[in-house]
């Protein structure tokens, strides 16, 4: 099941990366389509026992597979009415500090971060409840040193949205 490493002359015994079997992605597939789907249920979707279902979750859970499990939430029916795309040019070879700040100022707004390529460097995904909270998002992006511009977006409609995709 593993396999030894020797290092500075100790030994330790590292796990073998999963490799995934067709069973492995049907569960994934089910569980990105119903994460609270039963082991019961899971199980005569995908053709096993309940035992055999719960012992591969927890081997794809151990391998970072699953990440973990979330409500999704209706931010429009939590008062956070305008979602926002903020790009962020930042100082040369600062893209990582800046998003590691932006995560830091606004967490309870910002959905997600990420370094991207192109003409911006960072791209911020955040929901705010108004204009004035979005205008005081943006002044706090634009504040955070090597922050050399920011350019905004606001979401018009959403024709997708998931927060995974079945694996193929």
């Amino acid at each position: 099941m593993g396999f030894l490493v020797v290092k500075r002359n100790r030994c330790h015994v590292m796990k073998r990366s999963k490799t995934l079997k067709q069973k492995d992605y049907d569960i994934l597939a089910e569980l990105v389509r119903d994460g609270r789907i039963t082991y019961t249920e899971l199980a005569r979707k995908v053709g096993m026992s309940p035992a055999g279902v719960l012992k591969k979750v927890r081997s794809l859970e151990e391998e970072k597979i699953i990440l973990g499990y979330t409500a999704i939430l209706n931010h429009e029916k939590l008062s956070k009415k305008l979602k926002l795309l903020i790009f962020v040019k930042c100082s040369a070879g600062k893209h990582s500090i800046v998003a590691r700040q932006i995560k830091k100022v606004a967490a309870d707004s910002i959905l997600e971060i990420h370094e991207i390529t192109g003409d911006y460097d960072v791209v911020v995904k955040a929901v705010v409840k108004d204009r004035n909270e979005a205008k005081d998002l943006i002044a706090q992006v634009s504040s955070i040193p090597h922050v050399v511009s920011t350019s905004t977006s606001m979401v018009l409609d959403t024709v997708l949205e998931r927060p995974s995709i079945a694996p193929s």
